[in-house]
């Protein structure tokens, strides 16, 4: 089989669950003392080279496989042209290469590990040639991303050293040399403490330009200690640098470690810097603590956001000639003359509610207003992080106008148990600022909560283009029986004008999300940005949990994408008639789990409108579970003639479907699917119904629920 591929040059392996390895030996030959089939051709006795011309390779989502390669493969050239490596969620395994092919790796230039839970480190040096005391020499990589490796500790597997909690293991250790790297980024590697030894191999790391570390909750700093004037000059890492971003790590103090001891007159010149981020370093005191002379002579951007305990820059002489602002918050930007009195600064003004991240409001049974009064400053409550908004009976509205351009930052947001509560944002006074610049609200805002509100009609009114959410993930919507829409557009408290035309009432449309509805009322001119971003509003959504919206009567409007969204939860919403429009279920691509329960109104989950039609197929190309409970109306799971492919689908439960008599009038395709159950309940294997397919299944089911309904007046008359 090997000789056929001899001119392949891309491979993509994706959701093989048996898959233990990519190379293994030929079942079919003798193998090598090694226990390695090499791959010859019929008229040339010599070794030839596995794979010659493959380019690309990339993995995903192979959940068992353990080693890419055998143990034996040593001294065999393989690969020897490859340029690119993907590797995501391939949880089993450990280390990616062996120590012996890194030679031939070394056309190799972009290189990228995802979410893999046991990814130890990338070079596996125990065993075999090589061994730990061999240069690891990648010299064409230049970009290098690492990215969800919770046990990451090393780029090669640690040497036979003990390390202490004053010497922790560093990820590149001084025999890693990567002469050509230029991007480097690192996120989620919460078992990382140190990424540099002090002493590297000669012209590694001497081209990174730019360098991302994010969420490294146990990462120190992030160069290591200077021990002598010449050492960073030696290694190159931060005089090539261009762009550096740190955030979202909990413990990082300083981002130059320092010594411990008196520093002499040293000097550290940044020459290449550009763009420096400092974003969520919650435990951040300075760059550098200790008494050197840093220069940054290109530096032209510093952005510093949630840093709350940087109290100075640098404790030594420093230079910044080109810079002459520092952004903190949205556009908030301060300049006290240089860079240390701008942070100084920055500190001691922080202080106050500035300083909350966490904000709970729970039973204030009088409270009508969180606060009363004048336009607050964009820093007032800059740092909030998260807001609880509990049991305040007497409110009406949640967040009144003059709080939310201050919160900008706030990620986390729940309201609940508030029985007077109307809408969450009032946005009345907002609706007459035509002069004022409005950007979008809540650009960070991660997930939203809305729980128990029986007089909840909308989450704000709409007022131009001022809300697009991008960073939603998290929506759920439970018990709030008044709620007809998310974004209002039907009250008189509201009239836009397009260009010179009459003011017009906007008419009431009852989808959960109707931005893209009013949008076509608009000229561009009237929108915060152009057209085409307001189309991004909700597009990272990823969970949509909607429960007791009994006035509910469409959930999004056909023109929606949603790409990004994996779980979809609707119950007891008695006004819905379908769950999905055609060409919003073709958008689906990453649904993973899909629920609908006690909907008593609803006929059909897809609903195919006038005019769509279904090109090929609808590929719901992730979804694994799929619940259909207690929807008496519910007639199929699509009327339309249209194909349904559920490559990964596995679990299927229908329960109390009783006018069900089909899944879907098209062709159903379903691989991995063996049985639809009654239940959800992981036991009692041997329950549930299969008939060969989907159709027929579903034909069965709706056929015995006929026959018991038949029988059992019967047998009550007996």
């Amino acid at each position: 089989m090997a000789k056929n591929l001899l001119r392949l040059q891309k491979v993509e392996v994706e959701n093989c669950d048996d898959l233990k390895m990519i190379i293994g030996p030929d079942m079919e030959k003798p193998t090598t003392t090694q226990g390695f089939t090499e791959i010859n051709a019929e008229d040339d006795p010599v070794q030839q080279v596995s794979f010659p011309r493959l380019e690309k390779l990339k993995l995903f989502d192979l959940r068992n496989i353990e080693k890419l390669w055998l143990d034996q493969f040593q001294g065999m050239y393989c690969c020897q042209n490859l340029t690119k490596v993907t590797v995501e969620r391939c949880h089993c395994v450990k280390y990616l290469f062996s120590c012996s092919m890194v030679n031939s790796l070394g056309q190799l230039q972009h290189l990228e590990i995802w979410d893999c839970e046991s990814m130890e480190g990338v070079v596996d040096t125990t065993g075999g040639l090589g061994g730990r005391d061999e240069l690891k020499v990648f010299p064409k990589l230049h970009y290098l991303r690492l990215d969800g490796l919770p046990k990451l500790c090393s780029f090669a597997s640690p040497e036979d050293v003990i390390h202490t909690e004053m010497q922790p293991q560093p990820l590149f250790d001084e025999k890693v040399r990567l002469p050509s790297l230029e991007v480097l980024h690192i996120s989620e590697a919460d078992k990382l403490r140190k990424i540099w030894h002090h002493q590297l191999a000669s012209k590694s790391f001497s081209k990174l330009k730019k360098l991302e570390i994010s969420e490294c909750d146990n990462l120190l700093n992030i160069f290591p200690p200077l021990l002598n004037a010449t050492l960073y000059f030696q290694v190159g890492i931060p005089n090539s640098l261009v762009n550096l971003n740190v955030s979202l790590c909990e413990k990082i103090e300083e981002i130059i470690g320092h010594v411990g001891e008196e520093a002499k007159e040293n000097r550290i010149a940044f020459s290449e810097l550009k763009l420096l981020e400092l974003d969520y370093l919650p435990r951040l005191t300075s760059f550098c603590s200790e008494n050197y002379t840093l220069e940054f002579p290109s530096l032209e951007q510093v952005s510093m956001t949630h840093c709350l305990n940087m109290k100075t820059f640098s404790q030594g002489i420093l230079s910044t000639p080109k810079l002459c602002k520092v952004q903190e918050e949205g556009e908030l930007r301060r300049w006290e003359g240089n860079l240390n009195s701008t942070i100084q600064k920055c500190y001691e003004e922080m202080i106050g509610f500035r300083d909350i991240i966490h904000l709970q409001l729970s039973h204030f049974p009088r409270l009508k207003e969180i606060w009363h009064g004048q336009a607050l400053p964009v820093s007032f409550f800059n740092n909030l992080f998260d807001l609880v908004v509990d049991d305040c009976t007497n409110m009406s509205s949640a967040i009144p106008a003059n709080l939310l351009r201050c919160l900008n930052n706030l990620v986390y947001l729940e309201v609940r148990n508030c029985d007077s509560l109307e809408e969450v944002l009032h946005l009345e006074e907002l609706i007459n600022a035509d002069k004022e610049h409005i950007g979008p609200l809540f650009p960070k805002l991660f997930k939203l909560g809305l729980t128990d509100l029986p007089k909840l009609k909308r989450f704000f009114n709409f007022t131009r283009n001022i809300i697009e959410l991008p960073k939603l993930r998290y929506l759920t919507i439970e018990n709030c029986p008044d709620m007809e829409t998310f974004i209002s557009n039907s009250t008189s408290v509201l009239h836009m004008t397009a260009d010179n035309k009459e003011a017009q009432k906007l008419k009431s449309e009852k989808n959960l999300l109707v931005a893209d509805q009013i949008q076509h009322l608009f000229n561009e001119k009237h929108l915060w940005k152009e057209n085409d971003e307001s189309s991004k509003a909700f597009a990272n959504l990823g969970s949509l949990e909607i429960s007791e919206c009994s006035k509910l009567q469409k959930l999004v409007p056909p023109s929606w994408h949603l790409e990004n969204l994996w779980e979809l939860e609707v119950s007891k919403c008695h006004g819905l008639i379908n769950v999905l429009t055609l060409s919003t279920s073709k958008t689906l691509v990453n649904l993973e789990r899909m629920k609908i329960a006690d909907c008593k109104m609803i006929e059909e989950i897809i609903q195919s409108q006038v005019g769509e039609e279904a090109e090929d197929c609808i590929v719901f190309r992730k979804l694994e579970y799929l619940g259909l409970d207690c929807l008496p109306s519910l007639t199929s799971f699509c009327l339309g003639n249209y194909a349904l492919e559920f490559p990964s689908l596995e679990h299927v439960v229908v329960r109390q479907c009783p006018t069900m008599k089909i899944f879907s009038q098209g062709v159903v395709d379903a691989p991995k699917l063996n049985k639809v159950k009654p239940t959800e309940e992981e036991d009692g294997d041997d329950e549930g119904c299969w008939e060969g397919n989907l159709n027929d299944t579903i034909k069965k089911l709706f056929n015995e629920m006929n026959s018991k309904e038949k029988i059992e007046p019967t047998l009550q008359v007996q």
